[in-house]
This record gives C-alpha cells, sequence and structure tokens, in this order.
C-alpha cells in the first residue's frame, strides 16, 4: 500500500474479467464514481449486520425445497409419461382389434351372420371398455394438472421466499 494525497490509501487490485464493468455500470445507476461504488460497497460489507450463518442456513432451506419440487416435478413429468405411453398403447391396441375384427368379419359375413352379430356385440364392449379407461386417462390427466398447478403455486412461494429473503438482505445492508 502507498500512501497517497488527500489523507487516502491506495490499494492496487486486480479484477476478474467483466467486474470493472459491472461496477461502472452500478456506479452510474447510483450516481457516483467508480471509487465511492467500490468504497461505498467494502463500507456496507463491514457495516452489515447480516449473519452470515444465518443467510447461509436460509439459501440452504431455499435449495433444499428447489430440489424438493424439483424432484416433485420430475416425479409429475415420469407420471405423465406414463400415461401418454399407456394412452397410446390402448390406442394402438383398439385400432389393432378394429383391424382384426374387419378383416375377420368381411372374410365370414357370406357365412355366418350370427357370428357378425357377436363380433358387433364385442366390438361395442371394446368401445366402453376404451370409453371407462379413457375417462380414467382423463381423470389422471386432471390430477397431473392440478398436481402441476401445485407445483407452480409452490414453485411461486419459493420464488417469493428467495425475493424477500434477498430484499431483507438488502434492507440489512443498507441500514
Amino acid at each position: 500500500m502507498a500512501k497517497a494525497g488527500r489523507g487516502a490509501d491506495q490499494f492496487m487490485v486486480r479484477l476478474p474479467e467483466g467486474m470493472r464493468d459491472r461496477i461502472a455500470a452500478s456506479a452510474e445507476h447510483n450516481g457516483r464514481s467508480m471509487n465511492a461504488e467500490v468504497v461505498a460497497r467494502l463500507e456496507n460489507s463491514f457495516s452489515s449486520n447480516v449473519d452470515p450463518k444465518a443467510l447461509s442456513d436460509a439459501f440452504a432451506i431455499a435449495e433444499d425445497m428447489r430440489a424438493r419440487l424439483e424432484n416433485q416435478w420430475n416425479y409429475l413429468q415420469e407420471v405423465e409419461r406414463k400415461l401418454l405411453d399407456e394412452r397410446k398403447q390402448i390406442g394402438e391396441q383398439l385400432r389393432e382389434k378394429r383391424a382384426e375384427l374387419a378383416h375377420h368379419i368381411w372374410e365370414r359375413r357370406a357365412r355366418i351372420r350370427e357370428e357378425l352379430e357377436r363380433k358387433e356385440e364385442r366390438v361395442r364392449e371394446m368401445r366402453e371398455r376404451y370409453i371407462a379407461r379413457n375417462e380414467a386417462l382423463q381423470e389422471r390427466e386432471k390430477e397431473l394438472n392440478d398436481a402441476i398447478a401445485r407445483f407452480n403455486a409452490r414453485e411461486k412461494e419459493l420464488g417469493d421466499v428467495v425475493r424477500s429473503l434477498t430484499k431483507g438482505a438488502d434492507m440489512l445492508v443498507k441500514k
């Protein structure tokens, strides 16, 4: 450290790439010189009443909540993928069964009218099962959408908590 004029110490500092620009932008925003901005930020860091341990604990809790929400989101996505796969399989099975039934009816149509009626009854039953399964899938989709809505609400709450913590920390820093 070398003594400078006007009762001030000078101290040479190497800044990481891009930090000079960030300091300049902040100084301009706050209406100060770069030197005044750096000094003000250093003064704030020494006068802060924020307990770093408490702040670290709060951030750890927020990170834990974020990780849990992310796990829930991943689980919901997996459930959604399974539901879509099941729906595709049911659709493919139904298409295959319809095609099989149509071919079978076409070959036997002239010979056995009674058999045709039994086959049509089977198609109706399959449709009813498909409709029942489709309704169950729609209910599952509704549950998934409700879970996603809850997830989004929790994600917003987490954002509010983080903003609140940040705002509280900023207010403590400004004091």
